[in-house]
């Protein structure tokens, strides 16, 4: 829920300033962010409205605060849409709207939406903010471990020996963690190149592979061993 900028309409033309010479509020730009959503990896479409009581002789410019940054990557623009009434300001349909794509960095940004004063009496002001989960690229196949290597298995009674050797590259991090899953289903996670699997059923053919896992997920599957028949 995004909430309204709100002047009372009926003060809009008293622009000025106050006894003490501050400049009125009601002759400031007015607006919101009502949308805010993820588009692509470092993108995000904002919409809403802006208006200026004042500035007549063109829309109110607009930029935004990312992380409480100002404006970033030319996410400047103009409010010069069609938009709708906007009854919580009294506001009749009018080209005051905006709609756009702006450059947003990966990650759980907070985007607020800065109104730039155009008159003489106002001034520039923050109106509402939106907090977007921005997605980011996907990492390469070197970022993650590629597949173990030489992995046999030996049968035993109700279980069976995996043993492997280290993948070739760990990818961008060290291996944490290897997962050994059994074509029958029973899965083992271990952090040696070794492992027993149990509870599997006696005079069943079974293979295994082996994946490899570092600090940004899964690897490549190993190559699947030949079947072992579980001793009885």
């Amino acid at each position: 829920s995004y909430t309204y900028y709100k002047v009372d309409a009926t003060t809009v033309a008293a622009c000025g300033t106050d006894a003490f010479g501050v400049q009125r509020l009601n002759c400031s730009p007015w607006g919101a962010l009502e949308s805010a959503v993820a588009t692509g990896v470092g993108q995000v479409t904002v919409s809403g409205w802006a208006m200026d009581p004042e500035q007549t002789a063109g829309p109110v410019e607009y930029s935004w605060l990312i992380d409480g940054t100002g404006n970033q990557g030319g996410n400047s623009g103009y409010a010069n849409q069609p938009h709708g009434a906007v009854p919580a300001s009294s506001l009749p349909a009018g080209n005051f709207g905006f709609s756009r794509t702006i450059s947003v960095p990966s990650g759980t940004r907070t985007i607020c939406l800065y109104l730039h004063d155009g008159g003489n009496y106002g001034r520039s002001l923050t109106m509402n903010c939106a907090t977007v989960n921005v997605p980011a690229p996907p990492l390469p196949p070197t970022a993650f471990p590629s597949a173990p290597r030489k992995v046999k298995a030996v049968a035993k009674q109700g279980k069976a020996v995996v043993k492997w050797k280290a993948p070739a590259s760990s990818g961008d991090g060290p291996v944490t963690e290897y997962v050994v899953l059994a074509s029958t289903g029973q899965k083992v996670n271990t952090k040696k190149t070794k492992a027993v699997v149990r509870r599997l059923k006696p005079g069943k053919k079974v293979t295994f592979t082996v994946t490899a896992y570092n600090k940004f997920g899964a690897g490549a599957e190993s190559k699947r061993t030949k079947k072992v028949r579980i001793r009885r």
